[in-house]
């Protein structure tokens, strides 16, 4: 996810900004009753459709089980060295200090299956992970630091690379970065829970792609939570509509209160999600019709932040890249 903003003090001005009239802020008062962050889909407030990206890998439509089959992977057991940078999620430089743990399972709980330490420079070198497989990764600074929130992202599927090694870039949340963000949003957050935050892919983007990369990305898509009976749910099991958490999108990369959907960048934030396991939806509206484009699960850690990306055409966020195939 690209820089939201370089200059602390111009962030610190926006937040106070923050509290004019245009539109309404919903705060975290809601009461249980309420439901997920959710508009009238047969209104798009002027956007019927997504754009920006090609959907063209699969129809949408509101059954997920229309949807074409992916594909069998035929890469099955190689592995990779990546070759990678821990860096701010904000500011997108390199940073120290920190901490990539990753679980092969694609469940980040109990101990991990291996453990990189960046270098002064947020280098980072992890050898022999799985290709072609699904994982879990914690990026989480050194212990006696408060500079960062551990930073969680599941469904990471590597490709094989280039003679075995493959570039990644690996991103943490300051502590600034997340308390600001919310704030100018007007919105508090609550260390109890997290925040889910990802962007809303098309079909002709790399899974394997580096996040500092900003094609692909889709414009007029709205999002919304269900929670899941399960820590490994099918996506169609995950059916009861979240409450009190609030949706939010961004313009130019920037968090925008009164934004209804994605902008060109796809950006979502998903703020004071509970822990426990969920799916994120996107949809839009064409002509009326709601249309879901994708979906994710994602399990949500008390006082993280959960990256949870979104693939057109895939309901449970688990896209492979197309080396995988080969």
């Amino acid at each position: 996810m690209t820089r939201l903003i370089s200059a602390l003090p111009l962030v610190l001005a926006l937040a106070c900004n923050a509290g004019s009239d245009k539109g309404t802020d919903k705060g975290t008062d809601k009461d249980d009753t309420d439901t997920t962050d959710t508009e009238d889909t047969s209104d798009f407030d002027g956007k019927t459709a997504a754009t920006g990206a090609d959907l063209t890998c699969f129809t949408p439509a509101a059954d997920t089980t229309e949807w074409a089959p992916v594909g069998t992977v035929t890469v099955t057991s190689a592995t990779v060295t990546l070759d990678g940078t821990i860096q701010d999620f904000e500011e997108e430089e390199p940073v120290s200090s920190r901490t990539v743990q990753l679980w092969f399972s694609d469940v980040a709980q109990g101990p991990s299956d291996t453990t990189g330490n960046g270098d002064a420079n947020g280098k980072i070198t992890i050898d022999d992970v799985p290709a072609c497989a699904p994982l879990s990764w914690l990026a989480k600074e050194i212990a006696g630091l408060e500079e960062a929130k551990d930073t969680y992202k599941a469904h990471q599927v590597f490709g094989t690379g280039t003679a075995g090694t493959l570039k990644a870039e690996f991103n943490s949340v300051s502590n600034n970065t997340y308390r600001l963000i919310p704030t100018i949003v007007g919105i508090s957050i609550d260390d109890t829970k997290s925040v889910i935050a990802g962007t809303v892919y098309g079909c002709g983007r790399e899974a394997d792609a580096l996040p500092s990369d900003e094609t692909g990305r889709v414009e007029g898509a709205r999002v919304r939570v269900f929670s899941c009976p399960s820590a490994d749910p099918a996506p169609e099991d995950c059916t009861t509509p979240v409450t009190n958490v609030e949706i939010k999108y961004f313009i130019e990369n920037f968090p925008d209160r009164n934004q209804p959907y994605t902008s060109d960048d796809g950006l979502f934030g998903v703020f004071n999600v509970p822990p426990g396991t969920f799916r994120v939806e996107a949809y839009d509206s064409l002509d009326g019709t709601e249309r879901i484009l994708g979906g994710t699960i994602v399990t949500s850690y008390a006082d993280s932040i959960n990256i949870a990306n979104i693939w057109a055409g895939y309901p449970d966020g688990v896209k492979y890249p197309a080396s995988c195939f080969e």
